[in-house]
């Protein structure tokens, strides 16, 4: 008996195999996504690495010939030193090119998912304040003439608002509004493609600094005080530019509808200006 492990049946038609299915499918992908398309070079050195030419598709088509043996004995190897060096090759060069816009294009799908979010509260915000006569309570903190302050995250939007603070004349003006609450105006309170509940911030001062008061916000990660900040939960700064290049031709995130907070550690996009 020979000692020693048996060579692997047809492993040189399996890896040629390997290199052309890697090869069509790379090609399939860089013609139907322009996120792959870079690969279409690469994916030409699969065929070489097969050492001939790909086998035919499609349903029907004819397998290789299998090889003549000789005593009963197949002259197939194992795989060669050089085919697996060539095939992890072709994958590690394809990942590299890739990866990075696959990447990209993640990140750029979570900026325009947020932006869509951002318009879906002002919109339901705008809904509220038509039904109410007032906006939103402040989900961050107790706020000057906001009877609806402080509330929970969704509520008014998801839920009906509670009247919590304020003047005899303002709660008055709150429990009124209460009866034209028509709502939900929202199926429910989302969270960031980040991880972090939007904040809608009820305000009656300036905060862009352009003259205008009583700027409305949105915030896309501002942490309640005492709760621990999670840097995963951040916009990334790719996504903060994408945000502010749609919504304020990319002037920069100190002016403008979308800026960050004064410790620059915040974003936040003012929804509506001037009431």
């Amino acid at each position: 008996m020979k000692k020693g492990f048996p060579p692997l049946e047809k492993a040189a038609d399996f890896s040629r195999w390997f290199t052309d299915f890697y090869a069509v499918g790379g090609l399939i992908l860089s013609a139907k996504s322009p996120v792959f398309r870079p690969g279409i070079g690469i994916c030409g050195m699969c065929f070489f690495a097969s050492g001939r030419e790909p086998w035919p598709l499609g349903r029907g088509a004819p397998l290789p010939p299998s090889t003549k043996t000789v005593r009963g004995q197949s002259s197939l190897t194992g795989f060669t030193l050089i085919e697996l060096i060539v095939v992890i090759a072709i994958i590690a060069v394809l990942s590299a090119i890739i990866a990075p816009s696959a990447f990209r294009a993640i990140g750029k799908a979570k900026a325009a998912r947020a932006l869509e979010d951002v318009k879906s509260i002002k919109t339901a915000a705008i809904a509220f304040y038509s039904d109410a006569g007032l906006w939103p309570g402040s989900q961050w903190g107790t706020m000057p003439g906001d009877p609806y302050s402080p509330a929970v995250y969704g509520e008014g939007f998801v839920t009906p608002p509670i009247v919590h603070s304020g003047t005899a004349a303002e709660i008055a003006q709150a429990q009124r509004g209460l009866s034209s609450w028509d709502g939900p105006y929202l199926e429910k309170w989302a969270d960031t493609p980040w991880g972090m509940p939007y904040m809608w911030d009820y305000n009656n001062w300036d905060a862009s600094g352009d003259g205008v008061s009583n700027e409305h916000i949105v915030w896309l990660d501002l942490e309640h005080s005492g709760v621990p900040a999670d840097p995963n939960t951040k916009v990334p700064a790719s996504a903060r530019d994408s945000i502010d290049r749609q919504l304020d031709g990319a002037d920069g995130l100190h002016r403008g509808m979308v800026q960050m907070n004064g410790t620059e550690t915040s974003l936040m996009v003012i929804v509506v200006q001037g009431y």
